[in-house]
């Protein structure tokens, strides 16, 4: 494994000797407008200071066969970046300073020199167009006006906030000082880029420099374990298919860490995890990695849950029928949340195809998809009365005033009787199959 780290301006880093792309494995782009507007602000500061240059940390690629710089550690203030050089690009009336932007974001290229037309920075596939079109291409006002309804993900929703957010912050300024606040950005804001050609290396590195970067969810943590036990052929379009299913928890990281403590829970009926990322990478993932079947876990563990996790927060928005509706409806009334797991639970084991893509169970899916597959229910009686028995419980508990223990245990129980009796399998693609076991 060879390293290579140097320190390097924006005007060197944002140039044809660099390809940045990010790989399908990563997390998407979560910087919100708090830290969008502390970069602006700190770059200001220190631009107004001039005391010499300001440094953003480091840069971790690994530098492949194609020639590409694939970003371990520093896709947000890359993002960041080309979206504050876009701003810049809008205000200018200046055709040099106009030009000189426009090369931060996009490779002219040159074929004398061999040098291909392509963006500075390539986003994950899901993201790439968007942040082209309207980033790097310039469309900032046509960003500005896309409705919620005409945005797909949440890096696109963080993509849109932050570039209004950090607009509104250039704007203010007079042009003079905006094209010093320019000039020092590009020439006197510092990158260390290390380099390697060794991806487990730039890891490696990446786990001792990480000090200002976005703090992993359990969820990317978990997407890195069990997609890096996958074939190398069918990699990447797992790593995109883990990002679309958990793309409706968008970056709450509270909601994220719940659901996979209530899957904890109902793996291993133990209420309560003293540490969730090293007890579900021990207790639940392990069994699966341990047999190769990180397919499997994506497929019949991750989505079925995901989509039954969707369910109880939006019933509203469902296609169950709607005495089930009206129940998730009550239960949602509780300040407790403990009773998802179990909610869960039977919600898994009671609808038909959630592991099948093209199962339909929110109204928003009709419009592509229609009702041809609408989720169908499995054992409509049993889920009325786990439903029915958990609102009653949940309500006693509630007025009782038990502790979270207490409400877990109680789930973790129900989940273990649950099982012990009813059939333990998922109905599924038209088979039965095994689930955590």
């Amino acid at each position: 494994m060879s390293i290579s780290a140097s320190e390097k301006p924006l005007s060197k880093v944002f140039t044809s000797d660099y390809r940045f792309t990010i790989p399908s494995f990563q997390r998407s782009y979560s910087w919100h407008d708090a830290q969008m507007r502390q970069l602006v602000n700190d770059v200001m500061d220190a631009c107004a200071l001039h005391d010499g240059p300001y440094f953003l940390g480091s840069l971790i690629l690994v530098h492949d066969e194609r020639g590409m710089h694939q970003v371990i550690d520093g896709q947000q203030r890359l993002v960041s970046l080309s979206i504050l050089f876009s701003i810049l690009l809008a205000l200018e009336e200046d055709p040099q300073l106009t030009s000189s932007l426009e090369g931060l974001l996009m490779e002219a290229g040159d074929k004398l020199r061999g040098i291909n037309a392509e963006p500075r920075l390539t986003l994950r596939e899901q993201d790439e167009g968007f942040f082209r079109e309207y980033v790097q291409q310039g469309d900032l006002e046509a960003l500005f006006d896309l409705r919620e309804t005409d945005i797909h993900t949440q890096a696109q929703r963080n993509i849109q906030g932050n570039t209004r957010c950090a607009y509104d912050i250039l704007a203010r300024m007079q042009d003079d000082e905006r094209r010093q606040f320019a000039q020092y950005l590009v020439n006197d804001v510092m990158f260390v880029i290390v380099t390697t050609d060794d991806i487990s290396g730039a890891y490696r590195i990446f786990d001792v420099m990480n000090m200002r970067g976005m703090p992993l969810t359990p969820s990317d943590v978990f997407k890195a374990k069990v997609v890096s036990s996958i074939s190398p052929a069918a990699r990447d379009a797992y790593a995109r298919y883990w990002d679309e299913i958990m793309e409706p928890m968008g970056d709450d990281t509270e909601r994220i860490e719940r659901f996979f403590k209530d899957l904890d829970l109902i793996a291993t009926k133990t209420p309560l995890c003293e540490s969730l990322i090293a007890d579900f990478m021990d207790h639940v993932l392990e069994r699966y990695m341990r047999k190769g079947e990180g397919i499997e876990y994506i497929d019949e563990v991750l989505r079925p849950y995901a989509i039954a996790n969707e369910i109880i927060h939006r019933p509203g928005e469902s296609l169950l029928p709607d005495d089930v509706v009206d129940l998730l409806i009550g239960l949602n009334d509780y300040p407790s949340k403990d009773w998802h797991p179990v909610a869960m639970w039977v919600l898994v084991h009671s609808l038909k195809g959630l592991d099948d893509p093209d199962t339909v169970v929110f109204e928003r899916q009709t419009a592509d998809h229609g009702r041809e597959h609408q989720v169908k229910v499995h054992d409509a009686q049993r889920l009325r009365d786990v439903l029915a028995s958990l609102d009653r419980v949940t309500g006693t508990d509630c007025l009782n005033g038990k502790s979270e223990l207490e409400r877990r245990t109680r789930a973790s129980t129900i989940v273990r009787d649950l099982n012990k009796g009813a059939l333990l399998k998922l109905v599924c693609k038209g088979r039965a199959s095994s689930l955590l076991v």
